[in-house]
């Protein structure tokens, strides 16, 4: 049967996205609105004892969140990342979170230098030992690479062709840990997909 699985009464709930880790737990990230504000929640479901309840895993009521995406590793560990305006007026910035089974939600982080621009199309994904790449665009197409050892390293433009607007960054890695991440790019004529690997 369906059920609710936030209970946030204020405002529209929307943009799910989920990941189920190799022992089948689940995680759900989502945009909710307190009634003043739009703010990224979570809850996580287990075999064992079903849903939790929903977490806020960001705390900045500066200004939105929206368009969360998120990633799982072998272990159960999860990375969240959406864009949020960090100063009411301001552009948009890249903000992350990481969950661990035993330890849960950490506080949200910046990411990114937000005097590069306003940023959009966040995405992330794993490695197989537990590394994890995040890639957006802010008019070009930046990257960070996080390890569980030492966190996040400083944000990396992996585009520089400014002849037009990178958009719509995606990114995956194959089974020896190489990552590929494509978009789209204008070459003020048209849109062109174009391509950057990282071993």
């Amino acid at each position: 049967m369906p059920e609710d699985i936030e209970t946030i009464d204020d405002g529209n709930s929307f943009d799910p996205q989920i990941v189920i880790d190799g022992d089948n737990n689940a995680t759900v990230v989502w945009t909710s609105s307190d009634g003043t504000r739009f703010n990224i929640w979570a809850n996580n479901w287990s075999q064992a004892a079903g849903w939790g309840s929903e977490e806020l895993i960001e705390t900045d009521n500066a200004g939105d969140a929206f368009d969360p995406q998120i990633a799982v590793d072998s272990m159960g560990n999860v990375i969240a990342v959406w864009r949020q305006r960090l100063s009411v007026g301001t552009g948009y910035s890249t903000v992350a979170n990481t969950y661990s089974p035993n330890d849960g939600w950490s506080s949200a982080a910046l990411i990114e230098d937000p005097s590069n621009g306003s940023a959009g199309n966040q995405q992330i994904a794993f490695d197989n030992e537990g590394n994890a790449i995040a890639v957006w665009r802010n008019s070009n197409i930046w990257a960070n690479t996080w390890s569980p050892i030492s966190g996040w390293d400083a944000a990396t433009l992996i585009e520089n062709d400014n002849a037009g607007i990178a958009v719509e960054p995606q990114i995956a890695f194959d089974g020896a840990s190489n990552a590929i991440a494509v978009w789209a790019e204008s070459d003020g004529t048209r849109d062109n997909i174009r391509a950057n690997q990282f071993e």
